[in-house]
């Protein structure tokens, strides 16, 4: 990963160009490995904020294994009114941490939640359902700046940026 690259930068590729270009300029950035915008979005801000090395597709469990050699499962997702899966799947094997990043139209952060596996227990916001594990958005916590710094943030400096980076043209949209 390019530690240069900055994240209003990676925005503002995804907001003014063209699909196909905008996948080269950040691939070229190291911000993608494939080709999925909006997980690998949410991986690579996740990289910024806890530092370690993202596992791609190389490891079914994990997306991120930090610098402390916590694991971290990652989750980007769309948050529409007419989104109404308000849960993620997350497989049947435990990643340490677990953050997911809801996002506007224009990719700006809507909310970001996040928790250790056994916080997430506890609340009863990881739960077995007939489908496998799912993290219940409603009930996981708000990562705010000390949540993330209580989980091993080294930088929640992305996490302000992409908060603030609403589009000019975007509605304001709350759920």
């Amino acid at each position: 990963m390019d530690k240069n690259v900055d994240l209003k930068d990676v925005l503002h590729v995804l907001r003014k160009d063209p699909y196909v270009t905008a996948l080269q300029k950040l691939r070229r950035m190291g911000v993608l490995q494939k080709h999925s915008i909006q997980s690998e979005l949410g991986e690579w801000v996740a990289q910024k904020i806890f530092g370690g090395t993202r596992m791609g597709s190389t490891h079914p469990t994990y997306d991120l294994v930090g610098t402390d050699k916590k694991t971290y499962q990652i989750k980007t997702h769309n948050r529409l009114e007419t989104h109404l899966n308000r849960c993620s799947s997350v497989g049947h094997k435990h990643a340490d941490i677990y953050v997911i990043f809801l996002l506007r139209e224009d990719l700006s952060l809507d909310k970001a939640l996040g928790g250790t596996l056994k916080e997430l227990q506890e609340s009863n916001a990881l739960r077995l359902d007939k489908h496998g594990q799912k993290l219940h958005w409603g009930m996981m916590p708000e990562l705010t700046p000390e949540k993330a710094r209580e989980l091993g943030a080294l930088d929640i400096e992305p996490l302000k940026v992409w908060k603030n980076s609403v589009s000019k043209k975007s509605p304001s949209d709350s759920i």
